[in-house]
């Protein structure tokens, strides 16, 4: 046979189609929600297939078609089990007041992943109460969405959880580990942090992450995780953190600002105590090098005398600091 007929005859076998639904089903979670859709037009096989999407992403940025084409995505897919649900950009042309129903929909069908993006500006924020007690949640993002304060929170299976720009105090800390009593993971990205004391108390919490958050006046962030082993703290004054009962504690990395909180010094606040179990500390500040201003410095003067003997150090890293005149109050520290 020559060459030219064998490429045409292997060129029409779609092996691609042959595949089982769920093995193509698996390939289309991969893409956005509008382009699975799309793969309707390639032939009969495929023009039912979207409609049984375990996992859906919808993005309304850049489509000006987007509340007409989720409403009717919806309107004809079947009533199979959503696993997986991600919605971004709700604050394009006002998507909100229309995809609310949608989410209340969507979390009937007691999604295991869930992604909201609001995509507002100057800090805004849109109010999706009902995705706190969708029990089923065992992994969750959200991007300003306003945090319930009032309104119970029940997200008994939640391990993971993202938050970016929320407005965040005491009590809705407070409902939100009581509510999530498996939660093994917390990321807390640019929030804001109001009212005087924020206190999380968790057993379960093994990962924190607070990175770039803001402050309001004096408030101050009291630890108390036994199983957390991983810390991550930026931009953060000396003197904010407080730790406690903090025995699996693994690795730490904590990044000072400029400014020490005005009563550190004259307090009882004693965060090196509370990094003794550690195996990996990284304590930097916002300087190149220790100066008479470093929080880092103020730190290592105040709590080194003091502190307990770090037993389970086998690195510790001060960025790119001169330890000239530190080195005999850290001689005692093992691992160093």
């Amino acid at each position: 046979m020559p060459t030219e007929e064998i490429w045409v005859e292997l060129s029409e076998f779609d092996r691609l189609s042959d595949l089982p639904d769920d093995l193509l089903l698996h390939i289309m979670c991969f893409l956005p929600t509008r382009l699975a859709v799309n793969t309707c037009i390639l032939s009969k096989r495929w023009r039912n297939l979207w409609r049984y999407l375990p996992c859906l992403h919808f993005d309304a940025y850049h489509d000006d078609n987007f509340v007409q084409f989720i409403t009717s995505f919806f309107n004809l897919r079947s009533n199979c089990h959503i696993d997986t649900f991600q919605l971004h950009g709700l604050a394009m042309n006002h998507c909100w007041l229309a995809t609310r129903p949608l989410v209340t929909q969507v979390l009937e069908s007691r999604p295991r992943v869930l992604s909201i993006k609001s995509g507002v500006s100057s800090w805004g924020q849109l109010d999706f109460d009902s995705v706190f007690t969708c029990a089923s949640v065992e992994k969750m993002e959200l991007v300003e969405v306003f945090f319930p304060r009032k309104s119970p929170i029940t997200l008994f299976n939640l391990k993971r959880l993202n938050l970016t720009r929320t407005e965040l105090d005491g009590e809705c800390v407070n409902n939100l580990i009581s509510g999530c009593p498996v939660l093994e993971e917390l990321v807390m990205n640019y929030c804001s942090f109001w009212f005087p004391n924020v206190t999380i108390v968790s057993h379960s919490l093994k990962k924190l992450s607070i990175d770039g958050c803001e402050y309001y006046d004096n408030v101050q962030i009291h630890l108390s995780v036994p199983s957390l082993v991983s810390l991550h703290v930026t931009q953060v004054m000396l003197g904010r953190i407080w730790l406690k009962n903090m025995s699996s504690l693994v690795k730490v990395h904590i990044q000072f600002c400029f400014s020490v909180c005005i009563h550190y010094l004259n307090s009882r606040n004693e965060l090196l105590r509370g990094l003794s179990n550690a195996k990996y500390i990284e304590l930097t500040g916002p300087g190149v090098r220790l100066s008479t201003e470093s929080p880092v410095k103020d730190l290592l003067v105040k709590e080194l005398p003091t502190c307990r003997v770090f037993a389970n150090l086998k690195s510790l890293y001060l960025g790119k600091c001169s330890m000239c005149g530190f080195l005999s109050p850290i001689s005692h520290l093992e691992g160093y």
